[in-house]
C-alpha cells in the first residue's frame, strides 16, 4: 500500500507511514473497534489461523519494519515514540494470541462436553441431556496446553423421577488440525446418590395387595380380597433401595387376623416407579385368627357352603318292608336350594363348628332335605380340613322321563338288531312292577318290532352325572318277557 502523504510504498495494514510519519486514518477505526472486547470462546474456536497468519506476516516483515523504524525515529523523535508503542502493541498481539491458542477449557464449559453422552443408570444407558445437567463439580484436572485434558468430578443430574449425583472421569484431546478441543470418552462413572421424586409411601399399599403373605406355613394371596386395611407403615433407608414394615388387617368376611410384614422395595429408574424384591412377604402374627365380630347370617352361610364346593357324598337311610337300605346322595352348592344356620362358634382344633338344616334338588331328585353339624377350619385360607357330618333326612324323586328312557333305547338291541327311532318311539313304560324301589325302579312295558308287539321289563336306575351335577332317571337294562 502507498502513503496517503508521501506516497511511498509501505507495508498493508500499516497504522503509521514509517517515512513520513502520517497516521493513517483509515485503520484506526479498525483498531477501536476490534481491541475493546475479547470473547475468550470465539478465540478458542478461530483464533489459531488468524494468530497464524498475521504471525508469518509479523515475523517476515519484522526487519524491514526495525531498519526503517531506525530511519523515521532518527528523524522525527514524537513518532519514534509513538512507532515504539505500535511496535510494542503488535508484539504484545502477537503473544497474547500464542498465548490463548491451545488453552484448556473454561470450567463453566466443561459440561457441554458431556451433553448427549451415555451414563449407565440402574443397569442401563440413560443419555445425558443440556436441560439434566444441575451441576458440574470438578474435583482433579490434569491439563497439557494443545495435547490433553484429564478430568475428574461429579455430576448431578435432575431426570423426570428422580435426582442422580454420579462421579465421572473423561478426557479431552487437542486437534491441531482444527485447533480445538475433542472429548475423548466418558472413562467411568460411579453413582453416588440417587434420590427418586416418587414417594414409596403412595405406593406401598397398591404393592402389598398385590402380593402374597406368608405366615405360619400360610400363603395368602392379597389379590383374592382378603386384605381389608394397611395400617403402621414404617420405611427405612435411601436412594433406590428402601426396606420396611407394616399392619395388615386379613378378612374373608368371617374369620379375621392382623399379621405384620416385611419389605423389600427398589426404585426402578428405567419404569420410574417402585416395585417389591418380591412379591411373597414374611410376615408375623399379632392377632391370630378369629370369628369376626357382628357377622350376619348371610356370612355363615356363604362361608358354610364354601364346605360344599365340591361333590360330597352324603347317606341316606331307609327302609322297604323289614329291609334296611343305605343311599349316598350327592350334595354340592349348587344344588342347595336353603340353608339355615343354628349355632356357629369356635371349637377347638382352630375350627368353626357350625349346625346346620338345608334342602336341595338335584334333577330327577326333587327335594333332599339333610341336617347334621359342620367342622370348619378357623382359617383364612382355604378349608382343606373341612368335615361335613350331615346325613340326608328325606328325599324326594321326580317321574320318570319317558323321552330320556326312549332316547337310551337307541343304545339297545332288540332281537339282535340296533333299536331304531321308529321302533324306540312305539315303546310303552306300563306299569311298575313289584320289585321296584325308590332309586331302582322296574317296569313292565311294551315295544313294537316288525309290527309285533313284544312285552319287555325295564330297568331303570337314578343315577349322577357328573358333568351336569344332577340326577337323571336312566335305562339300565331290559328283557324281553316271553309267553
Amino acid at each position: 500500500m502507498k502513503c496517503i502523504n508521501c506516497k511511498k510504498d509501505i507495508i498493508d495494514g500499516s497504522s503509521f507511514c514509517i517515512y513520513c510519519g502520517e497516521k493513517l486514518s483509515n485503520n484506526d477505526n479498525f483498531d477501536n473497534e476490534n481491541n475493546n472486547t475479547v470473547d475468550n470462546q470465539k478465540i478458542y474456536d478461530g483464533v489459531s489461523s488468524t494468530v497464524a497468519e498475521y504471525g508469518t506476516a509479523v515475523k517476515n516483515n519484522l526487519p524491514g519494519y526495525y531498519e526503517r523504524f531506525k530511519t523515521f525515529t532518527a528523524k522525527n523523535k514524537l513518532a519514534s515514540i509513538i512507532g515504539a508503542i505500535v511496535m510494542a502493541a503488535i508484539i504484545l498481539g502477537v503473544g497474547i494470541f500464542s498465548f490463548m491458542d491451545g488453552r484448556p477449557v473454561k470450567e463453566d464449559q466443561l459440561k457441554n462436553y458431556l451433553v448427549g453422552q451415555n451414563l449407565m443408570l440402574d443397569g442401563a444407558p440413560f443419555e445425558i441431556k443440556s436441560e439434566q445437567i444441575k451441576a458440574l463439580t470438578i474435583t482433579s484436572r490434569n491439563s497439557v496446553k494443545k495435547q490433553s485434558d484429564k478430568v475428574e468430578g461429579s455430576i448431578t443430574l435432575d431426570f423426570d423421577n428422580a435426582t442422580v449425583e454420579a462421579n465421572v472421569k473423561f478426557d479431552l484431546f487437542y486437534d491441531k488440525n482444527n485447533n480445538k478441543w475433542i472429548f475423548n470418552g466418558l472413562k467411568s462413572s460411579d453413582i453416588k446418590s440417587v434420590e427418586p421424586k416418587v414417594d414409596l409411601k403412595d405406593n406401598i399399599n397398591d404393592l402389598i395387595k398385590n402380593s402374597t403373605v406368608n405366615y405360619d406355613f400360610k400363603s395368602i394371596d392379597l389379590k383374592k380380597g382378603l386384605l381389608k386395611e394397611i395400617g403402621n407403615v414404617e420405611i427405612k433407608g435411601s436412594g433406590l433401595n428402601r426396606t420396611g414394615t407394616a399392619a395388615l388387617t386379613l378378612s374373608n368376611g368371617v374369620v379375621e387376623a392382623k399379621v405384620s410384614t416385611d419389605f423389600d422395595a427398589r426404585f426402578s429408574l428405567k419404569d420410574g416407579k417402585w416395585l417389591l424384591k418380591s412379591d411373597y412377604l414374611r410376615g408375623k402374627v399379632i392377632d391370630k385368627e378369629k370369628i369376626s365380630s357382628n357377622l350376619s347370617d348371610d356370612d355363615k352361610k356363604k362361608f358354610v357352603l364354601t364346605a360344599f364346593d365340591n361333590d360330597g357324598s352324603y347317606n341316606y337311610k331307609y327302609k322297604i318292608g323289614s329291609f334296611d337300605y343305605v343311599k349316598s346322595i350327592y350334595l354340592n352348592k349348587d344344588n342347595i336350594s336353603d340353608l339355615k344356620i343354628n349355632n356357629f362358634m369356635e371349637d377347638k382344633d382352630d375350627s368353626i363348628r357350625v349346625e346346620i338344616e338345608g334342602q336341595a334338588a338335584s334333577g330327577d331328585v326333587s327335594k333332599i332335605k339333610f341336617s347334621g353339624v359342620a367342622y370348619l377350619s378357623l382359617s383364612l385360607d382355604k378349608n382343606y380340613n373341612d368335615n361335613i357330618e350331615v346325613t340326608v333326612d328325606s328325599v324326594e324323586v321326580a317321574n320318570i322321563n319317558l323321552d330320556a328312557i326312549k332316547k337310551n333305547l337307541l343304545d339297545f338291541k332288540l332281537d339282535s338288531k340296533q333299536i331304531t327311532v321308529a321302533v324306540a318311539d312305539t315303546f310303552t313304560l306300563g306299569t311298575e312292577n313289584k320289585d321296584s324301589r325308590i332309586f331302582d325302579k322296574v317296569y313292565d312295558g311294551t315295544i313294537t318290532s316288525n309290527g309285533e308287539v313284544k312285552n319287555i321289563k325295564t330297568y331303570i336306575d337314578l343315577a349322577y352325572n357328573r358333568k351336569t351335577k344332577k340326577y337323571e332317571w336312566k335305562l339300565d337294562n331290559m328283557d324281553i318277557v316271553k309267553k
